[in-house]
């Protein structure tokens, strides 16, 4: 029986795991695995117990914690107010912590990124992985649609680029959104001329989704995919063993297996022999993870970026009667060379009662005349906000070396060339948006846009691109970067280029390809 070694229990890791374990072969899933603080767990079950409509005082003030909101600053995202998602990031980032105009931060967390994501779920246009190595990512694409729930519009534009989830749901959009898009779907053939396709999102959440509104916070009833979700499949099998609080410090590949050296919760040394291992720690994680195995001290890998940026939106108010989720409402897809030459994904939301302390937070000192709460109140109702990505060869790059001086060193994160043309090819963008949200009955602000910084949208990778013929630090079509040959790095650092589209189901769909086609090369179990 084949044994491998799973590194990260986030989206990457356990597709990587289910296809090995439905191969018949032997896993271990090695995880520092942070999670929720327990009183803060205890709350949740407690309200979960309960309908949105019977939530108490209390427990309305404890899900809708306090934000810190900064005019012109995209803030962090927690799950219900709390950061366990980034904790412990000194392991990976010393004591140097993240540069300026950079606002990426590695996980530690039991199921990764995951755990706050926007649950947006989508194949990308097929124009953005045309050049890639790859050719059966449709396959793949299918595998990891049948493995989550899906909610999906019916009959949109979608369709034609993106394909169709085969087993999918339809959670309710908002009012909002369904004026939206019947405005937008009375102009098809003019937004046809300008390369756009529209439709409602299509999301990772349970089609029994309480629509409570407190999406972006976190779901108290558990609606929203993450990850860990997949691991009560993983535990089914008796060939699979999960062992968490534990960091993962260096591998060594011998002749016929590879070692890996890990640290227990105590500091302990331990090490594990496998026959391969399958690397998803997240792309700052796995760059560390590679750089210190590989004793590249003074090496820099570049790190892709899919720029993120918003721009808000008025139009039709909120109703509060109408019952919906604060994730994403639709879907706008814009493949036209006059903006860019690649698709720009963008995802239009609705109301979410974040918007009032963003507003008065944008007033500044003039948030403390009278009336200025008021105001903002009202301004909430009516706020739609545009989020959108560009491809990573419209966005800046980074650099991740070493840092001096240990011997198991975190990472230095450096920004060596600025992209001039990002804000031009935004404004773009922006402006292409205003004449698309005119069609659905809604009136873009590009003044009071936002551009994040380089990697605040977690859309990231390409520290390590799949190639035909890899050279240096590109990996072959299984993930092996530096001509390693029983180390496969499955997550978004072997991407060869970021799209703007969204990323979890893209780096899913191909950690299972390589994770099923090297143990099927390997004789299955």
């Amino acid at each position: 029986m084949n044994n491998y070694v799973v590194i990260g229990s986030g989206p990457s890791g356990v597709s990587a795991a289910l296809a090995l374990l439905k191969n018949g072969s032997m896993v271990t899933m090695l995880d520092f695995g942070n999670n929720i603080p327990e009183f803060i767990l205890e709350k949740i079950r407690m309200v979960s117990q309960k309908s949105p409509d019977r939530w108490t005082a209390d427990e309305v003030k404890f899900l809708k914690f306090p934000k810190q909101s900064k005019a012109g600053v995209i803030p962090i995202k927690t799950l219900f107010g709390s950061d366990f998602i980034y904790r412990d990031n000194d392991y990976v980032l010393g004591n140097i912590g993240l540069p300026s105009g950079f606002s990426q931060y590695p996980s530690f967390a039991y199921g990764g990124l995951s755990r706050v994501w926007g649950a947006a779920t989508m194949r990308l246009h097929p124009s953005d992985y045309a050049s890639w190595p790859i050719n059966d990512l449709d396959h793949y694409y299918k595998v990891i649609e049948d493995l989550i729930p899906i909610s999906a519009g019916e009959d949109d534009s979608l369709i034609g680029n993106f394909g169709f989830p085969r087993n999918s749901h339809s959670v309710p959009t908002s009012k909002q959104a369904k004026n939206v898009i019947d405005k937008l779907s009375k102009n098809t053939d003019t937004l046809k001329e300008m390369g756009v396709s529209f439709g409602q999102s299509r999301l990772a959440i349970r089609p029994d989704c309480s629509l409570c509104l407190n999406c972006l916070q976190g779901c108290p009833y558990g609606k929203i995919f993450s990850s860990i979700d997949l691991m009560p499949k993983l535990h089914m099998f008796p060939n699979f063993k999960y062992i968490g609080n534990v960091r993962v410090e260096t591998f060594r590949e011998g002749s016929g297996s590879v070692s890996v050296l890990y640290l227990d919760s105590f500091g302990v040394k331990n090490y594990i022999n496998a026959d391969r291992i399958f690397l998803g720690s997240g792309v700052l994680s796995t760059a560390q993870i590679v750089l210190n195995s590989l004793g590249l001290k003074d090496y820099a890998l570049k790190m892709k970026d899919s720029q993120y940026f918003m721009m808000p939106f008025v139009g039709p108010k909120y109703i509060n009667s109408d019952k919906t989720h604060s994730l994403s409402q639709i879907f706008i897809e814009s493949n036209n060379s006059q903006v860019s030459p690649y698709n720009i994904h963008t995802q239009l939301y609705g109301f979410n009662d974040l918007y009032e302390e963003e507003i008065l937070s944008s007033f500044g000192i003039l948030r403390h005349i009278p009336g200025a709460v008021k105001l903002a109140n009202m301004l909430s109702y009516k706020f739609y906000i545009a989020q959108s990505y560009l491809h990573s060869n419209d966005s800046e790059v980074t650099s991740l070396s070493l840092q001096q001086g240990t011997q198991h060193s975190p990472l230095k994160i450096s920004i060596p060339s600025i992209n001039k043309s990002k804000k031009i090819q935004i404004n773009k963008v922006w402006s292409h948006l205003t004449k698309v949200g005119k069609l659905g009955g809604i009136y873009g602000l590009p003044l009071l846009g936002r551009i994040s910084d380089v990697g605040q949208g977690y859309h990231s990778g390409g520290t390590m691109p799949m190639s035909k013929d890899p050279i240096d630090a590109q990996s072959d079509i299984f993930g092996r970067p530096f001509s390693l040959s029983r180390v496969h790095v499955v997550d978004s650092s072997i991407l060869p280029t970021i799209p703007s589209g969204t990323i979890t189901l893209t780096v899913m769909a191909n950690s299972y390809r390589i994770a099923n086609s090297i143990s099927l090369q390997d004789g299955g179990g």
